[in-house]
């Protein structure tokens, strides 16, 4: 583990990843927070070091569980949605993280909460209805267009 990231949270914060930021939390709370001229350089440093620190803590935490219920409805409706254009990693990738465009995307087995259930699949996007009833809709990411330019 990175030695900035262990002095951190030894004195008492969660470090997470937020892409395309990092979440730092105090964990004490009923303990004051400790005394700036200590904690100052630390968050210093590690803004300095913030995409090395979020790539080394992405590393390090591990996919979210998916439940039988979630997978199985994404399952029911992956032939039609490869057919209507869906790839693959936009229903099935745990995580996908480019900092350099500040992405962060997750495929739709990650992002559906539990008790949501799928209503429709079109070309755009997956429409899913959650325990409240509100509906949802999980667009297809925008292709990627390489621009060329004659020389």
């Amino acid at each position: 583990m990175n030695e900035l990231l262990q002095r951190i949270r030894e004195i008492g914060f969660e470090v997470k990843p937020l892409p395309p930021n990092i979440r730092v939390r105090w964990t004490k709370n009923s303990e004051p927070l400790p005394k700036k001229e200590l904690v100052f350089p630390l968050l210093t440093e590690l803004k300095k070091r913030k995409s090395e620190i979020l790539q080394e803590l992405l590393s390090e935490t591990k996919p979210q569980e998916v439940s039988q219920k979630t997978f199985l409805q994404v399952k029911v409706i992956e032939a039609e949605a490869f057919a209507k254009g869906w790839l693959p990693e936009y229903l099935w990738r745990p995580r996908f993280v480019n900092l350099k465009d500040r992405l962060h995307e997750c495929g739709l087995v990650y992002i559906m909460e539990p008790g949501e259930v799928i209503k429709a699949v079109t070309e755009r996007f997956i429409e899913t209805v959650n325990k409240r009833g509100t509906i949802l809709r999980f667009y297809k990411p925008p292709k990627k267009v390489k621009h060329e330019t004659n020389a």
